[in-house]
């Protein structure tokens, strides 16, 4: 919601039981207190020359490689 990204590897997330409720994805990622989870992608490898596009509700666009986000620490970067 404030336009971070942030990247969790796929082994690290816990497993969890068939009859289990899960857990939710905010409690993954190091969130700032007044920061809520928006959207969330699955992405394999960040190739050269493939884009990812921004759009905020008030019409701000952005687009960038997705080689940016392929090193993102655990605070996460700002990324719009």
């Amino acid at each position: 919601s404030k336009g971070r990204v942030y990247k969790v590897k796929v082994y690290e997330i816990p497993d969890a039981g068939a009859a289990s409720k899960g857990k939710n994805i905010s409690s993954l990622v190091n969130l700032q207190a007044d920061e809520t989870v928006k959207a969330f992608f699955s992405i394999r490898h960040f190739e050269p020359e493939k884009y990812i596009l921004l759009v905020t509700r008030k019409g701000v666009i952005k687009k960038t490689e997705l080689t940016e986000f392929a090193n993102v620490n655990s605070r996460g970067i700002i990324a719009l």
